[in-house]
């Protein structure tokens, strides 16, 4: 029993190691991309409730040709705001005969 319990903390202190290290690993990755935004990298930033104005550009280009860079950022200001206002709701919720339907 003391040899299973050796070898779980040895296990335990090896998987923190390695977490520690690819978290730090990580986060120079991070600043590399953050440092090189013009140049190419492998690795993008991906952060939850922000618009993506590459899809904004695309359909104002097909909506709106003649101001297409001004249309995109009034309508990704838009949607950015109701993002994060935590009490938006972007489904319409119907109540019919009891049952609830989205």
């Amino acid at each position: 029993m003391e040899d299973l319990e050796a070898m779980n903390n040895t296990l335990t202190i090896k998987e923190r190691m390695t977490n520690d290290e690819l978290q730090e690993a990580r986060k120079e990755l991070v600043q590399q991309d953050i440092m090189n935004l013009n140049s190419r990298t492998s690795i993008g930033i991906k952060r939850m409730g922000e618009i993506d104005q590459k899809a904004f550009q695309i359909a104002c280009n097909q909506q709106y040709p003649e101001c297409v860079d001004l249309k995109v950022v009034e309508l990704c200001s838009k949607w950015q705001e109701e993002i994060q206002n935590s009490q938006w709701q972007p489904y319409k919720i119907v109540t019919v005969a009891d049952m609830a339907e989205v």
